[in-house]
């Protein structure tokens, strides 16, 4: 069994739109699988409101050692900050990048 706390190498930080491809990569793999199970397909748009999140400062990702393992999008609710989509590579899952990530976005909302 993996251990249940992500890595003292990993960071949030805000996604950058030359990672949107990625972004996208790491999210359809990581529902892929699940999607399927329910008999349906992940639409080629299924993400496309991440450029726009990636515009409004709304996404952000987990950075272990430089790649890309995880993603949380947000959505900005008057003062209120939404946790709209997480996903974490399914090589990752289950070693709490999730909450890690979680919890750093809910630093940020209080912080505003």
């Amino acid at each position: 069994m993996r251990p249940m706390s992500a890595e003292p190498t990993c960071a949030l930080v805000t996604a950058m739109p030359a990672q949107l491809a990625e972004v996208d990569r790491l999210m359809r793999s990581a529902f892929a699988p699940y999607v399927r199970r329910l008999g349906r397909d992940l639409a080629a748009d299924a993400y496309g409101w991440f450029a726009g999140a990636i515009d409004q400062g709304d996404l952000y990702i987990a950075l272990d050692r430089g790649a890309i393992v995880g993603a949380i999008a947000t959505r900005r609710q008057d003062a209120d900050l939404e946790l709209a989509l997480i996903g974490v590579s399914p090589a990752r899952q289950k070693s709490g990048i999730a909450s890690f990530m979680i919890g750093r976005v809910a630093e940020i909302a209080r912080s505003r």
